[in-house]
């Protein structure tokens, strides 16, 4: 193996590929919640070289599901929110925070529709931030981070801007 494909093997975070396997057994936060509002309920995240949904119902249930619809490819985060569910632009097809695919009738009958379910991960909000696990499931439960469980200090959420390369590379 070349000295080139070793950094390709390190660098590399998508799904499938060493790293991207490893980091995906842990949690890992993926917006802060202040972000996701009423107004703003539908918010599209990237996170480990891999698009996902992050949506929020009217009932303040969260969800974190694929880019795009199973069906016709089409972008989620372009839909929008309908009671607990994130509904696709094209077709009307409702996904909940299980990825669980549902469409409603022109008697307004909801027919489950299992053969298009979309992949979806668990979410949770802990210290202002809403935290992602990708990896298989059962998920561990989400660890207590000392710094952030503190009620006793004043704790400032700051977020950078993007950064469009390897995530070996944007170390200091």
């Amino acid at each position: 193996m070349s000295t080139m494909e070793q950094a390709a093997g390190l660098t590399q975070t998508g799904p499938g590929t060493p790293v991207g396997e490893e980091l995906r057994r842990c949690w890992i936060p993926i917006a802060v919640a202040s972000e996701v509002t009423d107004e703003r309920p539908i918010r599209p995240v990237r996170v480990l070289s891999e698009g996902l949904v992050l949506f929020r119902g009217t009932s303040g249930r969260v969800g974190l599901i694929q880019e795009r619809c199973p069906h016709h490819g089409v972008l989620l985060f372009r839909g929008h929110v309908e009671e607990d569910c994130l509904v696709c632009p094209l077709h009307a097809w409702r996904f909940d925070a299980e990825g669980n695919c549902s469409a409603i009738g022109w008697q307004g009958k909801v027919y489950p529709m299992s053969w298009a379910e979309a992949r979806a991960h668990p979410v949770q909000q802990y210290a202002g931030l809403y935290w992602a696990y990708l990896g298989s499931l059962p998920a561990p439960a989400l660890p207590d981070h000392d710094v952030l469980a503190r009620w006793d200090g004043r704790r400032r959420i700051t977020v950078y801007p993007e950064l469009n390369r390897g995530w070996m590379e944007a170390m200091p």
